[in-house]
């Protein structure tokens, strides 16, 4: 079973990085593909062209969205490429760093109406049992419950170091701006 990773923007993409090993050890038969991965999109190639190559092959999609990306052009073509591809799901969200269920349909976004999943070790176990059931990889989802069960510690152990680095970076970003005002030393008379 061929799964497109889908991403838009830094945080997601490394995340997508860490995600397609640890899919493919959990269930061998997913074939991941990822355009970050630059054994997947090799530099020369026409970019466009494979990803497009990519999707149309794939048989389901995962899709990380953060409240950064979720009006990103690029993320959104993707997921239209797979909602309502087929009868059963082809296209599953993962919900990323602040952003929640709730916020997107207060937002009327076009996604609001699809059951996502959090990073949670529960949500991920039924993504990977939803992704088994709706395109029969595994007769015995066992298999995928004990794996997930192993190794999705490491998974979020990955997921929090790039969402925490992105906060600590902004932070730094912020007070490295406050101390440069700061420094100016302007008369708070002015």
């Amino acid at each position: 079973m061929k799964l497109f990773l889908s991403w838009s923007g830094h945080e997601t993409g490394n995340f997508a990085m860490a995600f397609k090993p640890w899919v493919r050890r959990c269930v061998n038969q997913i074939t991941p593909w990822v355009s970050s991965d630059p054994s997947d999109l090799s530099k020369g190639q026409d970019d466009y062209s494979r990803i497009l190559e990519a999707a149309q092959s794939a048989d389901a999609c995962i899709s990380f969205i953060t409240e950064q990306n979720i009006n990103s052009p690029w993320l959104l073509f993707e997921a239209g490429l797979f909602y309502g591809k087929s009868p059963r799901g082809t296209l599953y969200t993962i919900l990323c760093g602040n952003l929640s269920h709730e916020s997107l349909k207060e937002k009327g976004h076009p996604l609001s109406n699809i059951y996502h999943a959090y990073m949670t070790e529960k949500d991920i176990t039924d993504l990977l049992l939803s992704l088994n059931y709706d395109h029969n990889i595994l007769d015995d989802e066992s298999i995928i419950k004990d794996a997930v069960k192993e190794t999705y510690r490491k998974l979020a152990e990955q997921y929090e170091n790039v969402f925490d680095q992105n906060q600590n970076t902004q932070k730094n970003s912020d007070r490295q701006f406050i101390d440069a005002v700061a420094s100016l030393g302007l008369d708070e008379d002015v």
